[in-house]
């Protein structure tokens, strides 16, 4: 089967999507689905807030600040439960291509690092559609090894679909950064 591209067919269905989402966003405000926090006060589950209309940026960026978060707690059952039960994980720290039950594994080992935490440094967020959004860019790891703080500088690409009303984590690469080249070694 052969595919084609028509790009003004993809940009006027993008900006007919669009004008349809700011729209619906005056006309009817989106309701967030309630969740209970610790201190009983309700709050916009981030899985949920977006369900109903096309994610912004904003709201994509806050899936990768929860999984961020969630890779803080240490909790591997956190970090595995933003991924979508069929997810293929490329991760940093292993030369395996991970599935749904190795990419718990591989955060049970991950999540004992002491002080393990994510800064993400660079972001490139795209909307593809209402169910599908990627966000690639640069982000460092940090953990305690030996009573230091050790960086960790990497490249990723997260892809999201959504399941029902959850955002899920479908495609997660993760590499290293590799050292710095002079561009002209490189081209030879």
């Amino acid at each position: 089967m052969t595919i084609q591209f028509n790009r003004n067919h993809f940009i006027v269905r993008s900006c007919v999507a669009s004008a349809v989402a700011i729209v619906v966003g005056f006309a009817a405000p989106m309701q967030a689905m309630p969740s209970k926090t610790t201190s009983g006060v309700k709050e916009a589950s981030v899985k949920t807030l977006y369900a109903e209309t096309m994610p912004s940026a904003d709201a994509v960026e806050a899936l990768g600040t929860a999984w961020g978060k969630a890779l803080a707690s240490r909790d591997p059952h956190k970090i595995h439960a933003l991924y979508d039960k069929e997810a293929v994980l490329l991760a940093t720290f292993t030369n395996e291509l991970d599935t749904p039950t190795e990419i718990h594994n591989y955060f049970v080992g991950l999540t004992k690092r002491e002080g393990l935490q994510v800064q993400f440094d660079e972001q490139n967020i795209r909307i593809l559609d209402n169910d599908t959004a990627t966000n690639s860019g640069l982000y460092t790891f940090s953990f305690i090894e030996n009573g230091k703080r050790v960086f960790v500088p990497a490249r990723y690409t997260f892809v999201y679909a959504k399941r029902g009303n959850d955002w899920l984590i479908v495609e997660h690469h993760s590499s290293v950064r590799p050292e710095k080249t002079d561009a002209k070694s490189v081209q030879k």
